[in-house]
């Protein structure tokens, strides 16, 4: 590659930044995207996973030099740009302040197994205004004796007439938090969900199910004890946002 080429290689990388940025100022809030689009979720996963499969790729190949095609660069960085394009512009809970996901820390410890979520970034102030769930499955009904803020957490609960329940805890992610689950009576399966190191557990006598994810900078806890669908689990997950 001569040096005309790589000065055409950065202008183009210059005017994909610019580009991408333009875009990004015009999405609309986190909340109005619900509105227009319903649940994002499942896209947000997808594109995560997309990026995670590049990089991966990216990581195998860094040790077998090759030559690079110019075609196959400005290919690369096309892609690379409409993918952080998609993946910054759904997942921005604002345009000044966000934390992300460091890593997630597990630890199994006889029956149970110990998760914290290490974050970095701009951590939130405060829980968003109207973050909380906005789809709860028919039958149920919101509790208010047990349910209550705090500080920086909130947790809802819902109970139907047979006395099985729904609760939701979220907080904000501050490094602080440990959650400890039982795993002698629950089977977890690490999940693509949220911002990465999600955890879905079933419960062994199939009438309940416990789910942890981190995503926009909060902590979520999923805890049922009802005979639901999996796919109901996560329509209440997918279902909490602003």
């Amino acid at each position: 590659m001569n040096e005309q080429q790589i000065s055409l290689y950065q202008a183009i990388g210059q005017s994909l930044g610019e580009l991408c940025e333009e875009e990004l100022n015009a999405v609309p809030p986190r909340a109005q995207l619900h509105r227009i689009c319903g649940s994002l979720s499942g896209l947000d996963r997808r594109i995560r996973s997309a990026l995670r499969q590049q990089r991966a790729e990216r990581e195998r190949r860094a040790f077998r030099p090759r030559q690079v095609s110019w075609k196959g660069a400005k290919r690369a960085a096309l892609l690379a740009a409409v993918l952080m394009a998609l993946f910054l512009g759904l997942l921005t809970v604002s345009a000044d302040m966000r934390a992300f996901l460091k890593r997630t820390i597990a630890i199994w410890t006889g029956p149970n197994v110990d998760i914290r979520y290490e974050v970095d970034g701009h951590k939130l102030t405060e829980l968003p205004e109207g973050y909380a769930p906005h789809y709860i499955p028919e039958g149920f009904s919101y509790n208010e004796n047990n349910s209550f803020a705090m500080g920086n957490e909130t947790i809802f609960d819902y109970e139907n007439k047979e006395g099985h329940f729904i609760q939701i805890t979220i907080r904000i992610a501050e490094n602080a938090s440990l959650t400890s689950m039982d795993t002698e009576h629950t089977n977890f399966k690490k999940i693509d969900y949220g911002e990465g190191g999600a955890y879905l557990g079933t419960f062994e006598d199939g009438d309940g199910y416990t789910m942890y994810w981190f995503a926009d900078g909060i902590e979520h806890e999923l805890y049922i004890s009802a005979a639901l669908k999996e796919d109901e689990v996560f329509k209440i997950a997918d279902g909490i946002y602003s």
